[in-house]
């Protein structure tokens, strides 16, 4: 009896040459072909699926002619061993059935599926967490979550990477960095840092209880303990009702990527163009070059960054920003050719409070005029505020004047929009201002005393004012008064 090299299936021997030497080139071919498959598995070079390649040689097996069934069974038994193997291996070019796997003991990734029909509620905030049950972890865990739009308009999904040192219950580091995310699942999805315990960590995706959509998720872990495929094989998920509509601050500000567009980096090519860091010892007075320096004293006090931008081709002119120590302030300075440097300008905040300050001194000598304008007024509003200044002109009011007696006093109440400093009247043609008789007295008749100016409402101010009788009376009379604003 012989066996074959590879899997030591048997050979008859005997006497019926012809028989013997049948059975064993079909032995011989069976045997080279389940090496060639059990190899292909080992190495991911087989293009076609190696289950069906077995089964058609199981078939090829059950019609060998003059082999005895226990011989097939033989033959059988071999195939199915190789078979084992392939149902555990992966297969290059056809669909492997598995959600989770690994590269060696510290690196391993797994998906999870989520219907649509399993979000739970629209009223308010869910939280669709994966659990992992790992006590001790330090490295890195990326999520990518992908999603369709179902009941709600949502597309694409995102990318964000976790940096985890965990300890028991102890967080030594964390951080999460979004590296992509569509603007539609940014609006109704908002990715959390992770929740953890001495036993665990949790992953939380929270939906906007509006959002129904599917979500499929690719968590991949590497880290430097040798347990993650165990942790991750017994990883769990599912849905949690926050019971709140506004929880996690919802409605939230939607999430954008932690990394710079293709559109930002080529923006900041573009300035590295004619910006530059220049060496220590550059001297913003002399030099006509495009440079940046730090810590130098030319700006004066806390103006420690300068930057210089030289326009060659209009004539070297050039211009400097001098920035703050903390950035949030600035001021600039220019020259043309070789003139010299004008000074440096104000600062920005300084224009600020100059601009506060200037609306505070017109709104107080609009006051002054008798014109009221907001706590904080617009140039609008200042303008409008100075339009309502009056000028030297006298305003004219007829009003009447009660009878006055010999000797006797009334009182007249005039309204007028403007704070008035003088008045003056005539009555019987003898003139009266402030309170003294001009022209002829004639028998003391009449005189104003007593004038008081009363603020009413909005613009409008009174004018109280009385008039005393002399040694005669007088009936009631129209008369005109004249009012005019104080002019310095």
């Amino acid at each position: 009896m012989k066996n074959t090299p590879n899997y030591n299936l048997n050979k008859p021997d005997g006497n019926d040459y012809a028989k013997i030497e049948s059975l064993n080139e079909n032995a011989d071919i069976i045997d080279t072909e389940l090496k060639r498959i059990s190899k292909a598995i080992g190495n991911g070079s087989a293009g076609n699926d190696i289950l069906s390649r077995l089964n058609e040689l199981e078939n090829q097996v059950g019609n060998l002619p003059n082999l005895e069934t226990t011989q097939k069974a033989n033959l059988v038994a071999a195939i199915n061993e190789v078979r084992k193997s392939a149902i555990n291996a992966w297969q290059k070019g056809v669909y492997n059935d598995t959600n989770i796997t690994n590269l060696g003991k510290k690196t391993v990734s797994r998906t999870f599926n989520l219907l649509a029909e399993e979000w739970t509620s629209s009223v308010n905030v869910e939280n669709f967490y994966i659990l992992i049950p790992v006590v001790n972890f330090s490295g890195i865990i990326k999520v990518t979550y992908a999603t369709s739009g179902a009941y709600s308009a949502v597309s694409g999904g995102t990318e964000v990477i976790h940096n985890i040192a965990k300890y028991e219950g102890d967080l030594g580091y964390y951080s999460k960095t979004i590296l992509s995310i569509s603007p539609s699942f940014a609006r109704d999805y908002f990715i959390g840092n992770i929740d953890y315990n001495a036993t665990g960590i949790s992953l939380p995706l929270y939906k906007a209880p509006a959002a129904r959509n599917p979500i499929t998720v690719k968590v991949e872990m590497i880290g430097t303990y040798d347990t993650l495929f165990a942790d991750m094989k017994n990883t769990t998920s599912g849905c949690l009702d926050t019971g709140s509509p506004t929880a996690h601050g919802y409605p939230w500000t939607p999430q954008s990527s932690q990394i710079p567009s293709y559109a930002q980096i080529a923006s900041w090519n573009e300035r590295a163009h004619y910006i530059a860091v220049d060496r220590d010892g550059s001297d913003p007075d002399t030099e006509t070059s495009q440079f940046f320096v730090t810590n130098h004293p030319n700006a004066g006090g806390g103006w420690w960054y300068i930057e210089n931008r030289w326009l060659g081709w209009v004539g070297n002119s050039q211009m400097q920003v001098a920035y703050g120590y903390n950035h949030t302030d600035f001021k600039v300075r220019y020259r043309y050719s070789t003139d010299p440097w004008q000074p440096w300008s104000p600062s920005l905040q300084q224009t600020f409070q100059s601009v506060s300050e200037g609306k505070a001194d017109n709104r107080a000598a609009l006051a002054q005029k008798g014109v009221s304008i907001p706590q904080d007024p617009t140039f609008a509003q200042i303008s409008q505020g100075i339009m309502q200044v009056k000028t030297g002109r006298l305003d004219s009011i007829a009003v009447t004047i009660p009878g006055i007696p010999p000797n006797g006093v009334v009182s007249v109440v005039v309204a007028v929009d403007f704070y008035p400093w003088h008045a003056m009247m005539n009555l019987d043609g003898v003139v009266l201002r402030n309170g003294v008789i001009t022209g002829n007295n004639w028998a003391n008749r009449f005189s104003v005393y007593n004038i008081r100016v009363v603020f009413d409402s909005g613009t409008l101010w009174k004018v109280y004012f009385d008039i005393r009788g002399g040694l005669q009376g007088t009936g009631e009379q129209t008369n005109t008064i004249f009012l005019a604003p104080k002019m310095d």
